[in-house]
């Protein structure tokens, strides 16, 4: 009897771990790409995407004073970091975004909207959208708040009953291998 229930035991864990490690793949996805923040600034609302642990943003684009600023400077591009909630770039306080379209002032790529962090964490971040080039003058300022933006339901039910369809069926899959391998009683 007790070698019997060794070998049940032995055939059954390994369909039990490999049924929570494809679960936990199917939901990684959800939880290890990117996610997407809704950023309030100059009066206005957009979205950017950034990975969960923090790095590059994308999927910006915002238009302050008429000037839509979409493009992160390849020097020094915009970096979001979780722990402190703010935009800077790698080495510094600083994370730049240009502008690719030409605006009233503002030929394409001489315009940028500059985000600094917060330095002591507890006041606001700042923004300034100016030209770079001539320095005539401010095209916008102020403060910035990102909050990340809710999950879709169903998006997150999807996953989860496909982890749930993956291990009852990983486990009915491992019973019926299992007895076949099982000695018969005598």
């Amino acid at each position: 009897m007790k070698r019997l229930f060794s070998k049940t035991i032995s055939c059954l864990i390994p369909v039990k771990f490999l049924a929570l490690l494809v679960a936990g793949v199917l939901a990684l996805p959800a939880s290890a790409a990117t996610v997407t923040y809704d950023i309030a600034m100059g009066g206005q609302n957009t979205t950017f995407t950034a990975p969960m642990g923090g790095g590059a943003v994308g999927d910006f684009s915002i238009t302050l004073g008429g000037v839509t600023f979409d493009t992160p400077d390849a020097a020094m591009p915009p970096l979001y970091d979780p722990v402190t909630n703010d935009i800077s770039a790698a080495g510094s306080l600083f994370g730049y975004f240009s502008n690719s379209l030409a605006a009233p002032g503002c030929p394409a790529g001489e315009c940028v909207l500059e985000f600094e962090t917060a330095v002591d964490n507890v006041t606001p971040p700042v923004f300034a959208a100016f030209n770079a080039v001539a320095f005539d003058g401010l095209i916008a300022s102020g403060a910035y708040i990102i909050t990340v933006a809710p999950v879709p339901v169903p998006a997150g039910l999807v996953l989860l009953l496909t982890a749930l369809l993956a291990v009852f069926g990983l486990r009915k899959f491992g019973r019926v291998s299992c007895r076949s391998r099982q000695p018969a009683l005598a």
